[in-house]
């Protein structure tokens, strides 16, 4: 049974968790407790969730078209296995049958294949970041393109798919994240490289060295006002130099882990990562050891923003439900308060017996303090009572409500509210 659950304190949620458990039918909460912030969405999918089955299913990115229908990035359940595939939902949480075939369009390649990143360009066409392995399983960097209705774009690449760069530096597919510059050019992370196509996927030979650019770390790519590119809470010039103007020699002192940053109308930057919440005398971290959300804000020159948080940080637990949590994206609302997403879990059985996992979300003001008009105390916990369960993705509609794409043993998006 799916259930929803909302920190304020320790002391507070263990004196809410019968009034929580007994609401967890939400049809049986008041139309008033729904309209809080943080609480599913009621008008989206069946009580705010849309489940796509399948084993072999699983969402890696999501995306808003301009019409408020949803596209989610990923992989999806098929007679051989399992297939990348971009899905569409309407704004109400239902597949789209208009797209692909029945709101699905799934990418036949023959080889192993992970689609994890999505972006709409401006004229409607939706453009996949896919990573694949070759018969020597050496990794090869590629952009599809979809037409609007879900048809491959031949018009594009080489039939729809555009062969980037065969790496040598690991084996298998390999995570990417996707970007699109207001000139309408794209960039492509993976492994080590940051790749610039132009609009049809041909390699932007001004960028690094032939279109291609040495990474420090790989994170969520943000082209910033001027041009500059930020990669997680590295910055490079729009050349794609590492710009050592920032920080230290282009990269930012913080925690170990920090992945997805965004930036704030204010051109400070926030980043987050997995951090040690909880430390232990006589205990070394390792993986028995709580962790939580970590979040760290800088200037825009790259240095600490001490004002932020506590000197510049913030470590938030989820310890009064499950030990375990990692944040896996952020969005930043228009009044700069700070949505993080990810999983959070309990220990397991055993080594071959995972404990229970739960979509996990977290709301801070603009200078780091857990919001308390979200959910209870800034916190939501959302079980749906698999071992599976995570965010993968999150990002916010039109109405400014939260779209988070994750997995629960199939691809599942949940939809919630901020106001």
């Amino acid at each position: 049974m799916r259930k929803t659950f909302h920190f304020k304190t320790d002391l507070t949620a263990k004196l809410l968790l019968p009034l929580v458990l007994a609401c967890a039918g939400l049809a049986l909460c008041s139309t008033t407790v729904l309209a809080q912030a943080g609480h599913l969405d009621p008008t989206f999918g069946n009580g705010g969730i849309f489940v796509l089955p399948g084993s072999n299913s699983f969402a890696t990115s999501v995306a808003i078209q301009s019409d408020g229908k949803i596209l989610v990035a990923g992989q999806v359940q098929t007679s051989t296995g399992g297939s990348p595939a971009v899905l569409r939902l309407t704004s109400n949480g239902a597949l789209d049958t208009s797209f692909g075939k029945s709101g699905i369009a799934v990418l036949n390649i023959p080889k192993t294949v992970l689609a994890n990143s999505v972006i709409v360009q401006s004229d409607g066409k939706i453009v996949l970041g896919i990573s694949s392995a070759g018969a020597d399983a050496a990794p090869i960097l590629e952009l599809t393109r979809f037409a609007e209705n879900g048809t491959l774009d031949s018009s594009f690449g080489s039939s729809g798919v555009a062969q980037l760069l065969r790496s040598f530096q690991s084996s298998g597919p390999q995570s990417t994240v996707l970007a699109q510059q207001p000139d309408g050019k794209i960039l492509l992370g993976g492994g080590s490289l940051l790749v610039r196509t132009n609009s049809d996927g041909s390699l932007d030979p001004g960028f690094g060295q032939n279109g291609f650019a040495t990474l420090v770390s790989l994170g969520a790519v943000t082209v910033l006002p001027n041009g500059q590119i930020l990669v997680g809470a590295n910055r490079y010039n729009a050349n794609g130099s590492l710009d050592t103007s920032f920080g230290i020699l282009g990269r930012t002192a913080g925690l170990a882990g920090i992945s997805p940053a965004r930036l704030q109308s204010t051109g400070k930057i926030v980043a987050v990562g997995s951090v040690v919440s909880k430390v232990v005398l006589g205990q070394l971290p390792n993986f028995t050891v709580d962790t939580g959300f970590g979040l760290m804000r800088y200037n825009p020159n790259g240095s600490v923003d001490t004002t932020f948080g506590h000197q510049g940080g913030v470590i938030t637990d989820f310890s009064s439900f499950a030990p375990f949590a990692t944040p896996s994206d952020m969005v930043v609302e228009l009044n700069g308060d700070i949505i993080v997403a990810g999983q959070v879990a309990k220990p397991g059985i055993n080594a071959f017996t995972p404990g229970p996992a739960f979509f996990a979300l977290a709301r801070y003001t603009s200078s780091g303090q857990l919001d308390t008009t979200f959910g209870f105390g800034g916190k939501v916990v959302t079980s749906f009572g698999v071992s599976t369960a995570g965010i993968s993705a999150i990002t916010l509609d039109s109405d400014g409500r939260i779209v988070a794409a994750g997995n629960t043993g199939g691809i599942t998006v949940a939809r919630y509210l901020t106001q």
